[in-house]
C-alpha cells in the first residue's frame, strides 16, 4: 500500500511539472525581434507580446541620414504547444512556430528569426 501511494506521488509528482502552455505563455511575454542592416537602413522588425495575450507588431526603418519610418500594428496572440497565432483587427492571422532554441520563426518566411531581446514591454503599453 506504502509503495501504490509512493509510486502515485512521484506520478503526480512529476507530471505536475511538466512545462504547460502557462508557462510559455509568461515565457513569451516580452519584446522580440531582428534587424537587417544593408547598405543604405536597417529595418527593425518587432513583436512585442503582453501578459493579456495583445500585443504590438513594429516595423522600423532607419535610413543612413538619420531618417525613420515606423508602423505599428495592434494583435492578440493565442499559444498552443510550440505555435503562436497573431490575429489583427482586420481578422487576417501569421503562424509563427518556436523553436527548440527559444527564436520565433515566421511559418510563410524562411528568413524571419525573432530572438527575445527583453521580457520589459512596459515602455510598449
Amino acid at each position: 500500500m506504502k509503495r501504490t501511494i509512493l509510486v502515485l506521488y512521484i506520478s503526480i509528482l512529476t507530471f505536475s511539472c511538466t512545462k504547460d502552455n502557462i508557462n510559455i505563455s509568461q515565457d513569451l511575454t516580452g519584446v522580440w525581434e531582428q534587424s537587417l542592416v544593408t547598405s543604405t537602413s536597417t529595418d527593425i522588425y518587432r513583436l512585442v507580446f503582453g501578459p493579456d495575450h495583445t500585443g504590438l507588431k513594429i516595423n522600423t526603418t532607419i535610413y543612413d541620414s538619420g531618417e525613420q519610418t515606423s508602423s505599428s500594428d495592434a494583435f492578440t496572440w493565442f499559444i498552443n504547444n510550440n505555435t503562436i497565432t497573431i490575429r489583427n483587427n482586420i481578422k487576417t492571422e501569421d503562424v509563427y512556430l518556436i523553436s527548440s532554441e527559444w527564436n520565433i520563426y515566421l511559418t510563410v518566411e524562411d528568413n524571419l528569426h525573432l530572438n527575445k531581446v527583453s521580457d520589459d514591454y512596459s515602455k510598449y503599453y
